[in-house]
């Protein structure tokens, strides 16, 4: 199965202190543990950044449009507008324990999937349809919350420990 992976690196930061992409969690930037995983379960693997501070990490390089509002849906729509397959896997870069059976989870799917913990859903770890990419400009535009955007999706309830997301240093720990 062809499916392109994207892994999220837009975020501002704002509570981490720093850029939490390029961060080492057990010696590696949490971008690359993130593309590592997914790696495993897509056909192709590319950082999604609003500028170009990524481009060292190995991994291809997509910067959003400087257009737009700051909002995670920018990231989204950019990796959806340059996916050439049906459907497109995201996940921010912010889930340093992520798992390629997790990921693999929602691309078994084969339709719309979203990712879950005890009913939680986190609408950044998805497999998304390309088609989906009118809805997601609207979304951006309208600044609507990313939860809106996977509401029709599958939800795919995945382990805790890979959704387990960085915010602030300590959360690395």
């Amino acid at each position: 199965m062809v499916i392109p992976g994207f892994v999220l690196a837009g975020g501002a930061s704002r509570r981490f202190g720093a850029d939490k992409a390029l961060h080492p969690v057990e010696g590696v930037p949490m971008a690359a543990r993130v593309a590592r995983a997914m790696a495993e379960v897509a056909s192709s693997v590319t950082l999604v950044a609003p500028d170009r501070r990524l481009e060292d990490l190995g991994w291809p390089l997509l910067v959003e449009p400087a257009e737009g509002p700051r909002h995670p849906l920018r990231g989204v729509v950019a990796a959806l507008a340059a996916c050439a397959a049906p459907r497109a896997l995201l996940c921010p870069c912010d889930l340093p324990w992520m798992t390629p059976q997790a990921l693999a989870a929602l691309v078994d799917m084969g339709e719309p999937a979203v990712a879950a913990v005890d009913g939680r859903v986190h609408p950044l770890v998805a497999a998304l349809p390309v088609a989906w990419l009118p809805r997601a400009r609207a979304l951006l535009e309208a600044g609507a919350p990313c939860r809106a955007l996977v509401e029709p999706a599958r939800i795919v309830p995945l382990p805790a420990a890979a959704l387990r997301n960085v915010n602030r240093p300590e959360d690395v720990r």
